[in-house]
């Protein structure tokens, strides 16, 4: 009679013991969505707005070389905060030569722009070391355009190379980024030559990201509170809050400039091969896929290439071949849209720091150059006099 009772009582027992489970179960499943559900809205929240305080520039300590992936969403809150609808705004994009290698803050050829354009112009620096004419910068710039910003975008453009569809590593997720939260102009041009399948690692987190906003908190936190990512361009305790890390460009001073001046002599000798006309037609080419043609119709991407002083080293052919692929440059980058420009013609030695790097008095020489062809494309747009 006691093990019939008990064998009762346990099948009475079952049934509310698996109602219990069911509603811990139940309960778990509701809390995690709930926790994710308030981290997205954290998240969505905290890139709704600017976050970086003095912003100059995304420099090594704040970018994504150093693991800090600044979103799409977050860039333009940053620009809506510093550029302006009302005046013509000035977007510096490219490689590390305008992003300022070899320049202070306060010292960078953005800041000198500034300076030179005065009060009806605006000017933020986006370009990133080791960019390219497309990526962050360019990218950002759509998004601007879209928003009815009058745009200028400025860059770089190296000698006979073709620009990067999407941009340069590490930068390319900003693209992906961005085009999975519609941000983007659509060009068809640049869409048929996407090659990443939709299941690839940058796609899926671009597409996640777009619900769950996890890299804009991630980044949130990153910057005002505690990283959790180890890179070697941090100094001390990588886990500082990105915000506490000063931009740490320095005027080298001359006995570090020019320090590899024989291998890149070399290396120019070895880049002095004057492309074919289909290379050529290549340059033109990727430009045109890779920018949209109203992207184009408001760039001016400067050619400023080996230091004059290091080149009148070489023999006098590669000089000629040299100078004659950068007048072809120019010409086959105007060919396609974009307004161009020698830049760095008639550069001294002490305004370059290296081979392509130019020194605090070279940031302060191309500015005005850069200025008058600005203010060019603006009147041919019809946004000054």
């Amino acid at each position: 009679m006691t093990r019939k009772a008990d064998r009762s009582q346990d099948r009475q027992a079952a049934p509310h013991e698996s109602g219990r489970n069911s509603a811990r179960f139940a309960s778990f499943v509701v809390g995690a969505v709930l926790a994710f559900a308030i981290c997205a809205a954290v998240g969505w929240k905290a890139s709704s707005s600017n976050i970086f305080r003095d912003f100059g520039r995304f420099h090594t300590r704040l970018s994504p070389e150093s693991f800090f992936q600044p979103t799409a969403r977050e860039v333009m809150a940053l620009a809506r905060e510093l550029l302006d609808k009302n005046k013509v705004n000035v977007v510096i994009g490219g490689s590390s030569v305008f992003y300022g290698v070899g320049q202070p803050e306060g010292q960078t050829i953005a800041d000198n722009l500034r300076r030179d354009l005065g009060e009806n112009y605006r000017v933020i620096n986006l370009a990133m070391r080791g960019g390219d004419v497309s990526g962050i910068a360019e990218q950002t710039v759509e998004m601007l355009l879209r928003e009815q910003y009058r745009v200028v975008y400025v860059s770089d453009i190296a000698v006979g190379g073709t620009v990067t569809l999407l941009g340069s590593t590490p930068y390319q997720y900003y693209f992906w980024d961005a085009r999975a939260r519609n941000m983007l102009i659509d060009w068809p041009a640049r869409d048929q030559r996407l090659t990443l399948p939709w299941y690839a690692e940058q796609r899926m987190s671009a597409m996640l990201n777009k619900y769950l906003y996890f890299m804009d908190l991630w980044n949130t936190i990153g910057y005002d509170y505690v990283f959790t990512v180890y890179s070697t361009l941090i100094p001390g305790h990588f886990w500082q809050a990105r915000k506490d890390l000063p931009d740490n460009e320095i005027d080298p001073p001359e006995q570090f400039r020019y320090r590899n001046g024989e291998l890149e002599l070399q290396l120019i000798k070895r880049i002095s091969e004057m492309p074919t006309e289909p290379e050529w037609t290549l340059v033109g080419t990727a430009l045109e896929t890779a920018l949209p043609d109203v992207v184009r119709k408001s760039a001016v991407l400067a050619v400023c290439e080996n230091s004059p002083w290091l080149l009148e080293q070489a023999a006098p052919e590669t000089q000629a071949i040299r100078k004659a692929m950068r007048e072809r440059m120019v010409k086959r980058v105007m060919e396609v849209g974009p307004s161009s420009l020698l830049a760095c013609e008639g550069f001294e030695k002490d305004d370059y720091i290296d081979r392509v790097h130019l020194s605090v008095s070279g940031a302060a020489k191309i500015a005005p150059r850069l200025a008058d062809r600005v203010r060019a494309t603006s009147r041919n747009n019809g946004w000054v006099q």
